[in-house]
C-alpha cells in the first residue's frame, strides 16, 4: 500500500472486507530510527499499533487543514467561557444524548435568557 504517497501523520478512511471501518495514520516507531508503524482506531473506539494489516484497505485520506473544507460566507465568532466540569460534562452528555452540540443549547438559553430579560429586544 506504501505505493501511494502516505504521509506519516496523515489519517486514512480504511475499511476491511468484513465492512469494519477504522481510521488508520503512519507514524515513526518510538526509540527506532526510520521504521514506521500503524495507528488504527475502528469505528466502535477499539484501536492497535503495529504493522498495517494485509486486507485492510485505505480508502482516502482525511482532509486536516481548515483550507481544504469549503469556505463559510459568514463564520460566528468564536467565544470562551469558563464552565465547571460538573455542569458541562453532563451537559455534554444530555446534549449529545439529543443530537445537540453544547453550542446549541447555549445559544437557545442565551436567547431564552435574553427574551425573558427584555421581551422587547426580539
Amino acid at each position: 500500500m506504501d505505493a501511494i504517497d502516505i504521509k506519516p501523520g496523515q489519517p486514512w478512511y480504511a475499511a476491511f472486507p468484513s465492512g469494519y471501518r477504522c481510521i488508520a495514520v503512519k507514524r515513526m516507531k518510538p526509540k527506532v530510527d526510520d521504521t514506521y508503524e500503524w495507528v488504527i482506531i475502528g469505528s466502535d473506539g477499539r484501536s492497535t499499533i503495529g504493522d498495517l494489516p494485509e486486507d485492510l484497505e485505505l480508502q482516502s485520506a482525511v482532509p486536516t487543514s481548515r483550507s481544504s473544507a469549503p469556505a463559510r460566507a459568514i463564520q460566528t465568532p468564536s467565544r470562551n467561557f469558563r464552565i465547571p466540569d460538573a455542569v458541562y460534562q453532563p451537559a455534554r452528555d444530555v446534549a449529545a444524548a439529543n443530537g445537540e452540540t453544547v453550542t446549541d443549547v447555549v445559544v437557545r438559553s442565551l436567547i431564552l435568557y435574553t427574551e425573558r430579560a427584555n421581551p422587547q429586544s426580539m
